[in-house]
């Protein structure tokens, strides 16, 4: 376990030289807070096979609901991000 104080600038937490290798830019993190406790986890994707076998044995979609589906997914990205 690695402990550093780490200033505060202008509402962004800066990590240190060391500790930036941990997280890779764009990368997404879990941020928990409670009380004075702030927990930073890194989340990482479940493997395309384990998420398949967490799939109903449902008939498979047609292709057009699939695009919709694709279609929408993109649509709420790009306006969590401002595109």
């Amino acid at each position: 376990m690695t402990a550093k104080i780490v200033p505060v600038i202008d509402g962004k937490i800066v990590l240190p030289e060391e500790l930036q290798s941990w997280a890779k830019s764009g990368e997404q993190l879990l941020a928990i807070c409670e009380g004075d406790t702030l927990i930073l986890k890194r989340l990482t994707p479940a493997p395309l096979t384990e998420i398949a076998l967490r799939a109903p044995d449902e008939p498979e979609l047609p292709l057009a609901e699939i695009s919709a589906e694709v279609h929408r997914h993109r649509e709420e990205k790009r306006s969590e991000s401002g595109f």
